[in-house]
């Protein structure tokens, strides 16, 4: 995310950082599914700071298509 799709203009306070990994030590559903199924899982958030809905959509979509295709999930397209 921060080499291909942030302004360099932008400071770093809005450089993308990973956070505390899960590992089902905390009460979120996303942790039960690590602890239980053994999945992986990602919590993603942007920040509202200086940011349009717009913007943080973009970045949003862009994680997540990049994780997916981390975990061999590929997006189709129907005709």
């Amino acid at each position: 995310m921060n080499r291909y799709h942030l302004d360099d203009s932008l400071s770093d306070h809005y450089r993308f950082k990973r956070g505390n990994l899960i590992d089902g030590d905390r009460p979120l559903l996303i942790h039960k599914v690590d602890a239980d199924l053994n999945e992986p899982g990602f919590i993603v958030e942007t920040t509202r700071y200086g940011t349009g809905l717009q913007t943080r959509t973009a970045w949003e979509l862009n994680i997540v298509r990049h994780l997916l295709r981390r975990h061999g999930i590929h997006r189709t397209y129907e005709n």
